[in-house]
């Protein structure tokens, strides 16, 4: 156990710092980050070790962890609080890092009153946070855990907050206390589904990270600004949060993927060193990329390594076997598979540069009941692509102007040989 005065003064020097790093200001914030003990929210987590490792598990209760898990809890890192029982390597939950829970408290800008659904509960330590600042009658939770759910709702006990949890699938929403003023999102998500347009509030925002494919999003506060319709552009906040698991777009073990060993190869060479788009200001090329990967555009990026050494190429594979090996140390490119997954970002990117090398700022989404629209820089500009608003699997379609935008990923020819 950590001493009472102990424990106030690691809360409250996480709050100078979120402070004194400007990413959170608001006085009733710092003031909920002060008196709610981070600590007794994550007891535990998973310190996932390399492939052939097995996974460790950092123990409060245990004396010879205690230190390096206290350090943990209070650090600036999201930490697995709950695996996979299939894919002991396949995060589940985690418990998100303090200054990214701080920067989406900012973008919430919640007031007084407001009555708000927590979707992903996990841990419990933003519920709390917002029970502080709103009260509990004004805070709904879900998670798709029931363990993580009956937790969650113990700890907030001991502090006095009672919000309303429940087990569910949050693509539902929380009809039951709509309408809602803010919906926060501890996921991410391909698209909006139509329930959190029908339970938005008439001045209500949703704030979630919009990621339409692999590495391809970022935070995203959409408020209503009609019936049914939400608006708002992309913060330079990247989350990383774990797809919501019920969404069927999302492909369940996409380490499971295989290239298909057996289809024709296209080998050739290129000009964009992956290791470009590496680089945080450059990560938006995914997003455009993304939007022409067609109905499926989780594309599962490997670095590959040797048995000793630094690493030597970048792997993509796609669930229907499509596949790339670009080299980190040559310019060579190997493709295989029905589509020509680095040809179509490296279309991305000469889009991107062609554009002004755009930023998260610059892109903004509209979603209605019928479509949801991408943008870039005006929702009536040149540069937008639609899909339908839907759970199911869609692909994003360049709306017709009188710009070139991104084509369809190339098909790989059946003939294919030797380098182009």
């Amino acid at each position: 156990m950590i001493p009472a005065r102990a424990q106030h003064e690691k809360d409250a020097a996480l709050a100078d710092r979120l402070n004194a790093a400007g990413i959170l200001t608001d006085p009733a914030w710092l003031t909920a980050v002060c008196r709610t003990p981070r600590h007794s929210f994550v007891p535990r987590y998973h310190h996932l070790r390399s492939a052939g490792l097995r996974n460790e598990i950092v123990d409060s209760a245990d004396p010879a962890d205690r230190a390096i898990w206290l350090d943990a809890v209070y650090g600036d890192n999201d930490l697995p609080i709950l695996l996979s029982r299939d894919t002991p390597s396949a995060v589940l939950s985690t418990a998100t890092a303090p200054a990214t829970l701080a920067r989406m408290l900012e973008l919430l800008a919640v007031q007084d009153e407001h009555r708000v659904l927590h979707v992903g509960t996990g841990s419990g330590y933003l519920t709390a946070l917002l029970c502080h600042r709103l009260g509990s009658d004004n805070v709904v939770g879900l998670d798709i855990e029931p363990d993580l759910c009956e937790l969650a709702r113990a700890r907030l006990a001991r502090l006095g907050h009672t919000p309303d949890l429940r087990t569910g699938d949050g693509l539902e929403g929380f009809g039951k206390h709509a309408p809602l003023d803010r919906i926060v999102v501890t996921g991410a998500v391909p698209a909006i589904p139509p329930c959190w347009l029908r339970q938005l509030a008439p001045a209500g925002a949703i704030l979630t990270e919009l990621a339409i494919g692999s590495r391809a999003g970022n935070l995203i506060r959409l408020d209503r600004v009609g019936e049914r319709v939400v608006q708002g552009r992309f913060a330079d906040v990247e989350a990383g949060f774990e797809p919501l698991r019920t969404w069927d777009a999302v492909p369940d073990q996409p380490a499971s993927w295989a290239p298909a060993a057996t289809q024709p190869c296209v080998r050739r060479r290129t000009v964009l060193d992956p290791m470009v788009l590496e680089q945080p200001e450059n990560r938006i090329v995914w997003l455009l990329a993304a939007l022409n990967f067609g109905r499926n555009p989780y594309i599962r990026r490997t670095i590959m390594m040797g048995d000793c050494g630094p690493p030597y190429g970048i792997l993509l594979a796609a669930p229907d076997g499509s596949s790339a090996q670009i080299g980190l140390n040559s310019d060579r490119v190997i493709e295989a598979g029905p589509r020509l997954l680095w040809r179509a970002v490296e279309r991305a990117y000469r889009l991107w540069l062609r554009l002004g090398r755009p930023g998260w700022d610059r892109f903004g989404l509209t979603v209605t009941q019928r479509e949801h629209t991408l943008w870039l820089d005006d929702p009536a500009g040149d540069y937008r692509w639609t899909r339908p608003t839907s759970t199911s699997l869609r692909a994003w379609r360049p709306h017709r102007t009188r710009h070139p935008s991104i084509q369809p990923a190339s098909p790989a020819p059946s003939d294919a040989k030797g380098h182009r």
